[in-house]
């Protein structure tokens, strides 16, 4: 049985569990909380996008015109699109804290502690004979 939303007999992307990185950053975060919407996959020449309603044609003109690609929508769960936006707001606020004022991963902290400590001059041992 094929479920529909909202009475709209288009495509339904049920399985969407996150957003590559890639996708994230070609609608900015105000249009997508304002439309509902999450771009899902792309091609050369058209984006999917991922709506919690049926969106009106003015809508995807306005996206088209924004992105200067075709729209094919589909349609998500509202709770799955509230889940999404949370992960990609927690996402960009994260990002944002690591970029002010500087990040140094922990890894690159390590191997330059370890550098110092062997460039240090170690006291010689006396070797008891």
């Amino acid at each position: 049985m094929v479920s529909y939303v909202n009475s709209f007999y288009g495509p339904r992307f049920d399985s969407l569990r996150w957003i590559p990185l890639r996708y994230r950053s070609i609608l900015p975060l105000d249009v997508m909380k304002r439309y509902q919407c999450i771009v899902v996959g792309a091609t050369q020449k058209e984006l999917t996008v991922a709506f919690t309603a049926e969106q009106n044609k003015v809508v995807i003109r306005a996206l088209k015109k924004l992105t200067e690609l075709d729209i094919f929508p589909v349609l998500v769960k509202p709770a799955k699109f509230r889940l999404l936006m949370h992960r990609i707001e927690a996402y960009e606020q994260h990002r944002r804290n690591l970029d002010w004022p500087y990040y140094v991963h922990w890894y690159f902290t390590h191997s330059i502690v370890e550098y110092i400590l062997t460039e240090q001059e170690l006291p010689k041992q006396q070797i008891v004979e």
